[in-house]
């Protein structure tokens, strides 16, 4: 009966063949990588700095247009307070023969509208200045200094 911890001496050069054959497929599927890996490096580079150049440049664009209108908003909203106080002043004597008359629904409207347009152009404003402040410095960083960014981009990938 023969032994079975022996193994045949034709198995083990079978088993070297194979593995060596393996690790010659690991070595050139390694080699492929790294050469795909460096000629693909230059337009990963691009590709990541396009992408936060569009992304912080629309993000800064959406914020200054908040801001622009909130003080379009707030011109306008003061411009029709003053035009309002004009005609009125005109149709009343005093503040007591207005207040007698009473308002009406054009003047409720109006006193909303007085009203609602600077608290929400205010408050877009503050959240576009927000918005604009934020995306400003990396935006900038990827225009001037690419590299800084890249650096500070993949250590933040990394760890």
């Amino acid at each position: 009966m023969p032994n079975p911890n022996l193994i045949d001496p034709t198995a083990n050069q079978q088993l070297a063949i194979t593995a060596n054959q393996a690790l010659d497929k690991v070595v050139q599927y390694l080699e492929s990588v790294e050469s795909f890996a460096v000629e693909q490096a230059p337009l990963l580079v691009q590709e990541v700095l396009r992408f936060e150049i569009l992304t912080r440049g629309f993000w800064l664009f959406f914020g200054i247009a908040l801001l622009v209108w909130c003080f379009i908003g707030l011109r306008w909203s003061f411009r029709k307070a003053e035009q309002r106080i004009k005609r009125s002043n005109e149709h009343t004597n005093s503040l007591r023969e207005h207040q007698k008359s009473g308002y009406n629904t054009q003047d409720l409207i109006f006193e909303f509208c007085h009203y609602a347009i600077p608290v929400s152009g205010g408050a877009a404003g503050f959240v576009g200045l927000i918005m604009a402040c934020s995306s400003i410095e990396p935006f900038i960083k990827v225009l001037i200094a690419p590299r800084l960014f890249l650096l500070e981009y993949f250590r933040a990938l990394v760890g």
